[in-house]
């Protein structure tokens, strides 16, 4: 049987023609001490028996982050070490011998480990030894607070996300082999993709005016990614959930293939209410199933956190040169500002995963510009999240509509639609 992992974080290299990034590794080590690890921890594998484990019977250390992972040994003195890139949200998993699942890291309350903010000059995160308290492995050094450093609002986005890891926890064996699906290596990735028109973008010294907080309407896509010898026909594939309170509209959006089959679906669109149009309603949090024409069968855990409320919202003011007449005014770069739905101010370095791409689009919805790519993994230092230029001006007339999309850290696409004027719906 094909096993599937809910996975968010995509991890590639990319070069372009201007630049080369190079993702940057953490080191992580830490110890075990048998002397302070013999509390069980009930382990989160969904498994009938409801196996119990010690910290001392861990003998490996599952580091992922994504669609990527590494294994590492624990020696015989409890001291192990691995690494991870930064801009990551980092699960650090123990095994047993057997690769059974016995429990994950929690550092500053947090069940991932954000490789976020963090100065240029950090390789090294140090956990030094790991205890048992209250059912969770925490650090005697807690790099919380220490060498990442985050304010409230990013530490409440960060907790939001550990539902997230809740969610993927309970993938880890799916078929209760006693094995985690992650390292056979035949797993499927699924993450969320919103879509939502945020308002009136600024020009020059006139402020942006975004639309008011509740009338902010989400549109949902889920995103199942895996390899293409797994499915003969995109017409073959179905998804169904959750389970105890199945859908019935949802539909296969469309597909793309290569080496990689990507498959989109959405829910039946649903009338907006006290406005024209319709939205795309979410897919709740549950067990959802995803089979194909080669007998193959999936089922696995899915949540799309609180996206509602977690959104960062990048809120774009176009700088235009305005010398030559209003026939020939030209965009020439566009400037950024982050902040979340209720409108406090965050720091996208700690909670994006990408580069911010902008797609540029005419009056006919014909795409005039387009910078990055977003799925990706590259060094963010390099990036600057505030400003971009454009290679080449564009004349205003051909911009009729701004589209802004960036990953979060745990691999959620958002695309923020932006016009120089209001519309009554998405």
């Amino acid at each position: 049987m094909k096993k599937i992992i809910l996975l968010s974080v995509l991890v590639f290299m990319i070069t372009s023609c201007d630049d080369i990034f190079i993702s940057k590794k953490i080191s992580i080590r830490g110890k075990i001490d048998p002397a302070t690890s013999v509390l069980d921890i009930r382990s989160l594998k969904v498994s009938a028996s409801n196996k119990t484990f010690s910290l001392s019977d861990a003998k490996k250390v599952l580091i992922f982050y994504g669609n990527k992972y590494e294994i590492v040994a624990i020696k015989d003195d409890g001291t192990f070490e691995g690494s991870a890139p930064a801009g990551s949200a980092t699960v650090i998993a123990f095994l047993t011998e057997n690769n059974q699942f016995i429990g994950n890291l929690f550092t500053g309350g947090l069940n991932v480990l954000p490789l976020v903010g963090l100065t240029n000059d950090l390789t090294l995160i140090d956990l030094s030894t790991l205890t048992v308290e209250n059912g969770k492995i925490i650090p005697l050094n807690d790099p919380i607070g220490k060498q990442i450093i985050l304010s409230d609002n990013e530490i409440a986005f960060i907790k939001e996300l550990g539902f997230f890891y809740e969610s993927l926890a309970k993938n880890i064996d799916m078929d209760d082999d006693g094995e985690p699906d992650i390292i056979a290596g035949n797993e499927l990735r699924v993450n969320t993709i919103v879509d939502f028109y945020a308002g009136k973008w600024g020009k020059n010294d006139t402020l942006p005016e975004l639309r008011a907080n509740n009338d902010f309407i989400l549109n949902y896509t889920i995103r199942i990614e895996g390899n293409i010898d797994l499915i003969t026909s995109e017409d073959s594939v179905e998804l169904s959930g959750p389970e105890g309170n199945l859908y019935n509209d949802i539909f296969l959006h469309f597909t793309s293939f290569g080496d990689i089959a990507n498959y989109y679906f959405r829910r039946k669109p649903q009338p907006l209410q006290g406005q024209i149009g319709t939205f795309l309603p979410p897919f709740e949090d549950g067990i959802y199933k995803f089979s194909t024409d080669k007998g193959l069968k999936y089922r696995f855990n899915y949540s799309n956190v609180n996206m509602r409320n977690y959104t960062v919202i990048v809120v774009p003011t176009l700088i235009i040169d305005t010398t030559k007449g209003p026939e020939k005014e030209e965009l020439h770069k566009i400037k950024f500002s982050f902040q979340l739905p209720d409108g406090s101010e965050i720091n996208p370095e700690k909670l994006i995963k990408s580069r911010i791409r902008i797609q540029i689009n005419d009056i006919f919805a014909k795409q005039q510009y387009e910078s990055f790519e977003i799925y990706e993994t590259v060094d963010l230092s390099k990036f600057d999240f505030y400003e971009q230029k454009l290679k080449t001006p564009i004349n205003m007339s051909r911009v009729d509509q701004l589209n802004i999309g960036y990953v979060d850290i745990l691999g959620n696409e958002y695309n923020i639609i932006w016009r120089n004027d209001f519309k009554t719906s998405y």
